[in-house]
């Protein structure tokens, strides 16, 4: 098994971060997508609507497992960062 840790490129990256949460949904409690499955289309948008400081990914064997992003921090302080939405497909939970 190998993983990368890597910054998201969304041009490549959109449709196996929607496969990611597609599947990660159930456990979340009470759903992320909320019954609407994620495409790659909502996340281009998301990602471009939203003000990122960075998107890292977690790739297992070429297929993405874990998503983290940064936005800038709560209160606004110059050069703070605050990790918005961490994620992890359920299963590649517990693997070492």
């Amino acid at each position: 098994m190998q993983l990368i840790i890597r910054e998201m490129d969304l041009d490549r990256d959109a449709e196996g971060v929607a496969r990611m949460f597609n599947e990660s949904d159930l456990a979340w409690p009470g759903t992320f997508i909320e019954g609407k499955p994620m495409t790659a289309e909502d996340v281009h948008r998301w990602h471009t609507e939203q003000a990122f400081l960075a998107v890292y990914l977690a790739e297992v064997d070429g297929e993405i497992a874990g998503y983290a992003s940064l936005v800038e921090g709560e209160q606004g302080q110059q050069g703070e960062g605050y990790l918005d939405l961490l994620n992890v497909n359920p299963k590649f939970h517990g693997l070492h």
